[in-house]
């Protein structure tokens, strides 16, 4: 597959199989993170890989941002329960300083 056709058939998933992410496979989308473009290659960005199951509903229950949803009406943000129940989250934070 080409990569205009994986983004012209890509799809959102929101249910997740209880089956840990192979080791292999994380490591594989990490280096593809730190691979990517950034401007004058800086990678201003921090990775953070969270596999704790009270860290990632923490981290679901803060994706809801008031000022973004409820100006569409959500109460929350619909991808919540999915967020939590995904069996690893890549969290990326910016660097300001670089």
């Amino acid at each position: 597959m080409d990569l205009f056709e994986a983004i012209k058939t890509r799809r959102s998933i929101r249910k997740y199989s209880d089956k840990p992410v192979e080791e292999e496979k994380l490591q594989a989308v990490l280096e593809a993170i730190r691979q990517a473009p950034s401007w004058a290659n800086m990678q201003c960005w921090r990775m953070v890989v969270v596999k704790d199951q009270a860290v990632k509903q923490k981290l679901s229950e803060l994706s809801y941002v008031e000022s973004y949803f409820a100006t569409k009406g959500y109460k929350s943000n619909p991808s919540m329960k999915a967020l939590a129940a995904a069996p690893v989250m890549i969290v990326l934070c910016a660097d300001p300083a670089q």
